[in-house]
């Protein structure tokens, strides 16, 4: 892509504002037992080109037209009601008249006094010549670093990203912003493995552990509620041969900052469990545990 009709530029902010609404959780699945997460993503559509099912819409307006989703007027955005940590999204965007458009990646929705989004990363699309075509983008977030590309060329990289999930958004001046054709594939989590002497739940011959006693679950720290985040943290836990967890670590990180990775952690901790038995005798079984944290 040559920069005959396009301009990026990359802007991010961190701060936080006061809490919008009282945050929930819940813990692992109903039955509160270890959840073993599936290692392959597919693709999926994620805007249905008949109305923003899926989608919130904050401080701006928009709406769904010959499926194609409009976004303008107003500073705010059209964002998911899911957050993404890494993954592959493409969709197609176009400018009416000279305006500008924005993809926010790994954002919480808050918002400074003009009703900006201030936490997350935008991607901003010029088109200082009126231009009218429609542009192929691919946004790729993995780890720390992201990637977009326009028509197949990369057109900006970041490699310092914080927050390590986050809700994908739209955003555009005066309607003029559009889009279509939405699609996202996460990417797989990292697979469960075990330190040395441990094995893996789910392995032949082995009998899983099962959690038994109080299961406590996270809270919220107030940071975290202020700064309105909301997902998953997924962690790798040892069960001990007496049932105790040992050592427990962060696969996918939701906060790092306020306090729910740590949360999380500590409450896993916390849980007892019946060992993990091979030919009856009790061993140390490396487990997969996943905490959702609410905002409702």
């Amino acid at each position: 892509m040559t920069g005959r009709r396009l301009g990026v530029t990359l802007t991010t902010g961190m701060l936080t504002l006061a809490i919008l609404s009282v945050a929930a959780f819940r813990a692992l699945d109903a039955q509160g037992a270890p959840v073993q997460l599936p290692t392959r993503s597919t693709t999926s559509s994620i805007f249905n080109g008949t109305d923003l099912a899926g989608w919130k819409t904050e401080f701006t307006k928009a709406d769904v037209r010959d499926g194609i989703l409009h976004v303008g007027s107003g500073n705010g955005w059209v964002r998911t009601e899911r957050a993404y940590a890494d993954f592959v999204m493409t969709l197609d965007v176009r400018l009416e008249s000279k305006g500008e458009a924005g993809i926010f990646v790994r954002a919480w929705p808050t918002f400074d006094s003009a009703s900006t989004p201030n936490n997350g990363y935008r991607f901003r699309f010029s088109n200082p010549k009126a231009a009218t075509d429609w542009m192929r983008v691919e946004v790729e977030c993995a780890g720390s670093t992201l990637t977009v590309r326009v028509d197949g060329a990369v057109v900006q990289t970041a490699d310092a990203v914080q927050n390590p999930q986050g809700y994908v958004a739209l955003w555009g001046t005066d309607q003029t912003a559009q889009f279509r054709a939405i699609e996202i594939r996460p990417r797989p989590r990292p697979r469960l493995d075990a330190p040395p002497g441990v094995v893996v739940a789910g392995a032949a011959a082995i009998s899983n552990p099962q959690p038994v006693g109080p299961r406590p679950t996270p809270r919220y720290t107030s940071d975290a509620m202020r700064a309105r985040i909301a997902g998953t943290v997924t962690l790798a836990a040892t069960v001990q041969p007496d049932g105790t967890v040992g050592d427990v670590r962060v696969l996918q990180s939701l906060d790092p900052r306020y306090g729910l990775d740590a949360a999380a952690v500590a409450t896993a901790q916390s849980w007892r469990f019946t060992p993990g038995t091979r030919a009856g005798e009790p061993v140390p079984v490396r487990i997969m545990i996943e905490f959702e944290f609410n905002l409702r």
